[in-house]
């Protein structure tokens, strides 16, 4: 297990120790405040992609409620500016559907933002590592290789990997972007 933790083992074996003895609770600040990228950090690709996917979906209401509050502000510059009658008409439409449901917007946009996962993940980040760490660990101790090469293995399949973080970044910039991209589709075209 130290070998494949590689970084900060003095942090993780304890805490790996007290969840063997059925501990299921530790705090996580890295996990708390940034959880896909602590993931990601950590190699836990699948979780990390999970939780970005979990938040941009948490989203979805916040994004519905501001453009409900925002949208007939816009609409005067945009006729100020010339904009095409459809492209009017079609902003004027969407408004208005959204006003329509301005309360459901409102309750989804409030139960979105008390569902923090980051929260959740803080409180059980390392559970969730320490439990990803023992898989990981086991299935490699079971290969038929020497003990240097066990060691080598754990160490190259473990620790961590400062890319990953820049590639989630880079993963949640582009989501954020194609995101941006539908709800301006889903306005168009409703």
């Amino acid at each position: 297990v130290a070998n494949f933790v590689e970084q900060n083992n003095l942090y993780y074996l304890p805490k790996f120790l007290r969840f063997s003895k059925g501990g299921r609770i530790s705090l996580n600040f890295p996990c708390l405040l940034f959880p896909q990228y602590y993931l990601a950090y950590r190699k836990m690709w699948a979780a990390a992609l999970i939780v970005m996917g979990i938040m941009l979906l948490l989203k979805i209401p916040q994004s519905l409620q501001q453009m409900q509050i925002l949208l007939p502000d816009y609409l005067p510059t945009l006729r100020q500016t010339g904009a095409p009658a459809e492209l009017l008409q079609t902003f004027q439409a969407f408004s208005s559907r959204l006003d329509a449901h301005e309360t459901l917007l409102y309750n989804a946009a409030m139960i979105s933002s008390y569902l923090e996962i980051s929260i959740l993940l803080g409180l059980f980040g390392n559970r969730l590592y320490y439990r990803f760490v023992l898989r990981k660990v086991h299935k490699l101790v079971q290969e038929d290789v020497s003990p240097d090469m066990k060691r080598r293995r754990l160490r190259q399949e473990g620790g961590v990997n400062g890319w990953f973080l820049v590639a989630m970044l880079g993963i949640q910039m582009g989501a954020s972007i194609i995101f941006s991209l539908i709800m301006m589709l889903v306005m168009l075209l409703s």
